[in-house]
């Protein structure tokens, strides 16, 4: 099954190290499986910018829909320099529009007015982002408004965007806006120009002067940059499989280019060295038989039951690729080791968890799954219920047939009982007769054999 599985070749994937880049804290993990692959201070502290934008649109989504006509106010004021859209107060708009301006142009006017649709008040919304984010285990974030630009209190972790990041990349109607390169603003009551926006991410922009810093895998995600903290970007990227999430923040460099070439580095790293599988296909056929103590002596197992791994289809896995090669060559094995909660004495229940099968690569535990009964055990003295359960008949499905069917088949037993009685009827005239007439026989028989003459 491994051979099958995994291709056989053994990769020279390119090594990371993070020693080239003075950003302040990097992350690198598998959008589907969860796994970290690179990481650099995970847990300081950072201002995120405007990558908070990711959580105001998982809110926004969440409690509205796209084509809800927002009239923006006086939220959408900013001061020379901010990063807007460029809306007016008054202005009619979708909330689409303002998604993709919030994204795109990473419109911090289209943020707020947004907020403010949604949580009547700039701080009503933030309440609703902290909500959110702490049921996703956000726990060292604290988010004091939608569009991320520097406030004292406005602080997250790489680990807790990466978390953000994994479950925004989940979201298709969230990816669709972050991963397109440009798009036409809806002309409106205030601009009746149809006005074309240009994602900031370099990595996907299609600007012919920003293509040098394109990635051929980049799907998209969400940049940001203010003056605490520095220039930020998460960007995804997906080859075959694999969904790769980079979060870099805190990038020193001028007008953050180093983040484009940090971020590709990241992806190349990770596409190159590790694969995602699916451990079902891998799993799904494994099978556990261990003894039970105090069966029924009529066991038709002999008392030993068998347990089955638990494995839902789709459990993602991140692997090295040399590690898929050392599986196919021998020198790794796949071990898995079961272990139980107490000790294995009938009755056994059909369908109960009674332990935990650890999967491993390696030294790395790759999943940890449920054991259960795959059928009832009974316990010694009760081998009569053993029997019964035997010599139960098979439950016989009940056949759904056409009324007309029915009628079709019904209808010579109807008339084979119409039939009979005038049938014995006319039976009984012709028997009846048929003996008068073999007794008119036989009397004129008898006379002619006695009749003797009289001299």
């Amino acid at each position: 099954m491994i051979m099958a599985l995994f291709a056989p070749a053994v990769y020279a994937a390119p090594e990371f190290t993070g020693n080239d880049t003075d950003a302040k804290a990097v992350m690198l993990i598998d959008a589907n499986s969860d796994k970290v692959l690179y990481e650099h201070n995970p847990d300081e502290p950072i201002h995120p910018a405007s990558t908070t934008k990711l959580i105001t649109a998982l809110v926004v989504l969440e409690n509205t829909t796209m084509d809800t006509m927002v009239t923006v106010g006086s939220e959408v004021n900013f001061s020379s320099g901010a990063s807007v859209m460029g809306l007016t107060p008054g202005e009619e708009i979708s909330v689409k529009d303002l998604l993709y301006g919030m994204f795109l142009a990473s419109g911090n006017d289209a943020a707020a007015a947004l907020a403010v649709h949604i949580g009547e008040t700039i701080s009503g919304f933030a309440d609703m982002m902290n909500q959110k984010a702490e049921t996703l285990g956000m726990a060292n974030s604290h988010f004091v408004n939608p569009h991320g630009m520097d406030e004292e209190t406005h602080m997250t972790t790489a680990a807790d965007m990466a978390l953000l990041a994994r479950t925004a990349y989940q979201n298709e109607t969230l990816m669709q806006i972050a991963g397109t390169g440009q798009y036409d603003r809806t002309p409106t009551n205030k601009n009746g120009d149809p006005e074309t926006m240009y994602n900031t991410n370099m990595l996907i922009c299609p600007k012919e002067n920003m293509k040098k810093y394109n990635y051929a895998y980049a799907n998209g995600m969400k940049t940001g940059s203010t003056p605490n903290a520095d220039a930020c970007v998460i960007a995804s990227a997906k080859k075959g499989n694999t969904s790769l999430i980079a979060l870099i923040f805190g990038d020193p460099s001028r007008d953050g280019a180093d983040r484009w070439s940090l971020a590709r580095k990241l992806f190349d790293f990770g596409l190159t060295k590790y694969e995602t599988v699916d451990l079902s296909t891998l799993l799904s056929e494994q099978t556990f038989e261990e003894p039970v103590a105090n069966p029924a002596a009529n066991d038709p197992k002999g008392g030993v039951m068998e347990f089955v791994f638990s494995l839902p289809e789709g459990t993602l896995y991140t692997v090295e690729k040399d590690l898929i090669g050392a599986l196919n060559s021998g020198t790794e094995e796949l071990a898995v080791v079961s272990s139980f909660d107490k000790e294995l004495r009938a009755p056994i229940k059909k369908d109960e968890t009674y332990g935990t099968a650890i999967v491993r690569i390696g030294d790395e535990v790759i999943y940890r799954g449920a054991l259960i009964a795959s059928r009832d055990m009974y316990k010694a003295g009760d081998e009569d219920l053993v029997l019964n359960a035997e010599e139960a008949p098979p439950v016989q499905s009940m056949e759904i047939v056409d009324p007309e069917e029915i009628y079709k088949e019904e209808t010579p037993s109807l008339l084979w009982w119409l039939l009979l009685p005038a049938g014995l009827i006319a039976f009984i005239i012709i028997r009846a007769a048929t003996v008068k007439r073999k007794r008119h026989i036989r009397f004129k028989k008898r006379r002619t054999k006695y009749n003797y003459k009289i001299k």
